[in-house]
């Protein structure tokens, strides 16, 4: 429905959002989103919050999560 919305019109993507891979799919159509319960599960709502929002990427050669900081 999103791209038959006129221009100027701001798109909330409000739920069933639980990974970067939606997030990255979903921003061709969306201008934001909601995600709410997905964060609030886990006890590191900062690690989630970049979770979503970055992914998880492995950074070749280190094997501590410590040593990619």
């Amino acid at each position: 429905l999103a791209p038959k919305l006129g221009h100027g019109v701001t798109v909330i993507s409000e739920s069933g959002i639980n990974t970067y891979g939606q997030v990255r799919e979903l921003s061709h159509f969306a201008n934001g989103f909601l995600i709410g319960s997905a964060l609030m599960a886990h006890d590191d709502l900062n690690a989630a919050v970049r979770r979503v929002l970055l992914g998880e990427n492995k950074v070749c050669g280190l094997t501590r999560a410590q040593d990619a900081k």
